[in-house]
């Protein structure tokens, strides 16, 4: 908690996913005060009891003397959540996030706001697409590497592509890698294979590098690559510590295999996510020749909601 030295509190910023929540005391500056972090997310809420759940985790904030409005991101926003807040169109100039805010009403006095997700609505034969909680990660990456065009790699459950063009979201696109390896990795035939979670770096490579090669070849091949797990161990080509390195390799490989369309030359591509992920990608993308940014993920929330709470006039005067 700040104390009377510190800067004062303008703002409680929260990241309110499925299964996760995170909290930021910030400053008016958008320097971090004070954070904390739960395993409460929109899942664990008892009763849809959403305002209840908040007024927890705020209580000692709160009681210290922080008045602060609030400003959630996230699933906490979806129809599954507190309430569904409706989604902006892409392209999206990343502006608009904080002239759009949808309001939650009052909290201790204090205005709850909360952040409007993303969608690519359809468009031909492609299908929709949606985010929610990640345009704020996009917003927070560029304002830390001071740029305005760059694609954006998010990996997780989910994992995202963000294309970014002069400041504006033209394009993303989801990959449900990480959920896919939980499923095979759990309940499958290739999970009953594996012997230790340890990382194989050479049995990563492996996976990586078939999937490398089927995107030159101009073939996606997925389905049927995912059943060399079984045969390579068969034939001794993966040993049993390597079986689970190798899946995660197969799919990661073939999620930037496909994702890579989205990259233009001399446009950056930016990391943002858990480290051991971003470890794993960074691997990976040698693999296509790619060199991503990585930045750090405690960094890029708090940097996000500070420049959509300072258009809204959050912060201050609202930015013009």
């Amino acid at each position: 908690m700040a104390g009377d030295d510190m800067r004062s509190e303008a703002l409680v910023a929260v990241d309110w996913g499925t299964s996760n929540r995170r909290a930021f005391l910030l400053a008016a500056d958008g320097a971090v005060l004070d954070a904390r972090a739960d395993g409460e997310g929109l899942l664990g809420v008892r009763g849809g009891d959403f305002a209840g759940s908040l007024q927890r985790l705020l209580a000692d904030w709160r009681a210290a003397g922080t008045a602060a409005p609030v400003l959630m991101a996230g699933m906490v926003g979806s129809r599954l959540g507190w309430r569904e807040v409706p989604y902006l169109e892409a392209p999206l100039p990343l502006e608009r996030l904080g002239r759009t805010l949808e309001s939650f009403g009052t909290l201790d006095d204090a205005p709850v706001w909360q952040v409007r997700g993303v969608c690519v609505p359809p468009r031909g034969a492609e299908p929709p697409d949606v985010m929610r909680g990640e345009e704020v990660q996009v917003l927070g990456a560029l304002r830390l590497a001071a740029c305005r065009d760059a694609v954006l790699l998010l990996p997780g459950t989910h994992s995202k592509w963000v294309r970014v063009e002069a400041g504006a979201i033209t394009g993303f696109a989801t990959y449900m890698t990480g959920e896919l390896f939980g499923l095979l990795a759990g309940d499958s035939t290739l999970g009953q294979l594996i012997e230790g979670e340890a990382f194989m770096a050479d049995a990563f490579r492996l996976g990586v590098a078939l999937s490398g090669q089927r995107a030159q070849a101009g073939a996606g091949a997925l389905l049927h690559d995912l059943f060399s797990v079984r045969s390579r161990r068969l034939f001794g080509e993966l040993g049993a510590q390597g079986v689970h390195s190798y899946l995660s390799g197969l799919l990661i490989g073939a999620e930037i295999a496909a994702a890579r369309r989205m990259l233009t030359a001399g446009v950056p591509l930016l990391a943002v996510g858990a480290e051991h992920l971003l470890a794993r990608y960074r691997l990976a993308a040698e693999t296509f020749g790619l060199e991503p940014t990585i930045l750090d993920n405690r960094e890029v929330f708090p940097a996000g909601m500070h420049a959509i709470a300072c258009t809204a006039g959050l912060c201050g005067e609202p930015s013009r």
